[in-house]
């Protein structure tokens, strides 16, 4: 019976091992091929198992010495720091011990053999093992349904979470650890031991789970802040690039907009940082006209007054003018239609120009944008280009509609 369940267990030991480096190596990647990793892991984790049994140590020392060569396994196969390795042995071993101590606990209840203090029954000690081993594995394939690959990620790789986490679990397992290893007495029911086994293991692996859940989220969070904390640097840095610019770089005299310099400086700050952003290029249209018509304090006027109403609809962001009768506009966004809604508000005013002064002209705009998910993808002068481009093709359709509506009266 005994070489029979030896055979078991070791079967199970090497599918344990299997399981949990195959997870791990699902979050990080190995830095040694995979069947030195089952043969490395194997030898060393059943001599750590023999080797207990050949000394006669039954206390915590080798679950001291496994969570030591687990984090030393961790090290040498993915290279990742000692806290982290700490992190994931600690994660393992817990799980492992704590559906020991409630396998231990079920058996000695339903057999009424105390286990911790009976060294004669080895077949009942091994059977124990091989129960252990089997939620032990179902529990490191369901971690891998349950936890994303990135989620461990950030659990393992904020330090202060991490740290945190590390905490929790230690002083949980150190818990189990010596209250599982509190030597029995006499007068003492063995049956409440055994119950207090089971519910050792069961707050063990409550307790796990709300180490793993919490370190997730306060790491989460914290990423967050600094994440925030890091736009919010560079929204001041912009700031005061902007503000520095102000003072160096000429505004436009008569509109007192920014040049083309300033415009282009803010199209490479926000690729360098990689920072959604948007450019529309806008064109006035009949602008010659009305100069050669109605003189050129008309064509200043409403020059004067699209440049107003550019800088209204797009609050927040850079109007530039291009020169003559060309603005440019530069701003960010989260959302792909806050440029469109914003360039159709501004159409919607200019065009309404006319009307609202009693201009003997028609006040109207051309417009090209080149929206947030394409302006990442090319240089700064190409994404004008395309603005510029996009424009002309809109000034062009409306030229085609002016010449079908004059057909059609």
């Amino acid at each position: 019976m005994i070489n029979v369940t030896l055979i078991i267990f070791f079967q199970l030991l090497l599918l344990y091992n299997f399981s949990m480096f195959s997870y791990t190596s699902y979050v990080y990647v190995p830095q040694m091929e995979q069947w030195k990793i089952i043969f490395l892991t194997s030898t060393a984790n059943t001599f750590m198992f023999l080797l207990p049994q050949m000394l006669h140590i039954n206390d915590a020392v080798p679950i001291i010495l496994f969570l030591t060569c687990y984090t030393s396994e961790y090290k040498l196969i993915y290279k990742k720091d000692t806290l982290q390795c700490y992190m994931a042995a600690l994660i393992f071993m817990t799980a492992l011990y704590a559906w020991g101590l409630i396998a231990v606990g079920l058996i000695s209840m339903t057999t009424n053999v105390s286990i911790f203090n009976s060294k004669t029954e080895e077949d009942i000690r091994l059977i124990t093992s091989v129960i252990t081993m089997i939620p032990a594995i179902l529990q490191t394939i369901a971690l891998k349904q349950l936890c994303t690959k990135e989620q461990i990620d950030v659990l393992l790789s904020h330090k202060k979470s991490l740290v945190l986490s590390c905490r929790i679990l230690t002083i949980i397992f150190i818990y189990g650890v010596l209250i599982a290893n509190i030597k029995q007495h006499s007068y003492i029911d063995p049956f409440k031991i055994s119950l207090l086994n089971t519910k050792i293991g069961i707050i063990m692996l409550v307790g796990l789970g709300i180490a793993i859940v919490f370190g997730y989220v306060f790491a989460k969070l914290n990423l967050e802040v600094e994440q925030f904390n890091k736009y919010s640097t560079l929204a001041r840095e912009e700031q005061d690039r902007i503000n520095e610019l102000s003072k160096t770089a000429h505004k436009d005299s008569f509109t007192g907009l920014y040049l083309r310099e300033v415009g282009m400086e803010r199209i490479n700050f926000y690729k360098q940082h990689k920072i959604l952003f948007f450019v529309i290029f806008i064109d006035m249209d009949g602008l010659k006209f009305v100069n050669d018509t109605f003189g050129h304090n008309e064509g200043d006027f409403y020059i004067l007054e699209v440049a107003k109403m550019l800088q209204v609809s797009y609050e927040g962001s850079m109007v530039i003018r291009l020169g003559g009768d060309e603005f440019l506009v530069v701003g960010t966004s989260q959302e792909v239609y806050t440029p469109t809604r914003n360039t159709l508000a501004a159409y919607t005013e200019i065009t309404n120009l006319s009307s609202k002064y009693e201009k003997p002209y028609d006040t109207s705009i051309s417009y090209g944008i080149v929206n947030i998910d394409e302006t990442l993808k090319f240089d700064t002068d190409a994404i004008v280009a395309l603005a510029d481009e996009r424009m002309y093709e809109f000034k062009k359709g409306k030229k085609k509609e002016r010449v079908v509506k004059k057909i059609v009266k």
